[in-house]
């Protein structure tokens, strides 16, 4: 989703009743519940949640969850800083022109997600 969309999280809803989704999402992915909380109720250990009343067709109510991905976009951009760094470094050992160097590291400093591929 951040290399893809350049999203800065991702949201879901879980029905009430698939508890093995509720666990999957919450305690393997480490989704969260949004703030603030309007239509919310204690679940579990004394966790708000916020319920969307009969959001799916059968009638049935739906948890919304989310998940922030401002660790994920902080590794990315860490990576891209690594491989400016070891690329910059192999082009002063191999005596390369620097000014090369400068334009490759704007290009990737500059990588826009094209949004309108899919």
């Amino acid at each position: 989703m951040v290399e893809n969309y350049d999203a800065k999280y991702v949201s879901l809803h879980v029905r009430k009743s698939n508890r093995a989704a509720l666990s999957l999402y919450r305690d393997t992915l480490n989704f969260t519940y949004p703030q603030p909380l309007l239509n919310f109720r204690l679940i579990g250990e004394r966790r708000l949640v916020e319920v969307e009343k009969k959001y799916y067709a059968d009638g049935e109510d739906a948890y919304s969850m989310k998940k922030d991905l401002a660790d994920i976009i902080a590794q990315r951009d860490a990576e891209r800083e690594q491989r400016l760094a070891v690329n910059k470094a192999n082009r002063m050992k191999e005596g390369k022109p620097l000014d090369e160097l400068k334009e490759l590291e704007k290009k990737v400093k500059d990588l826009k997600v094209d949004k309108d591929k899919s």
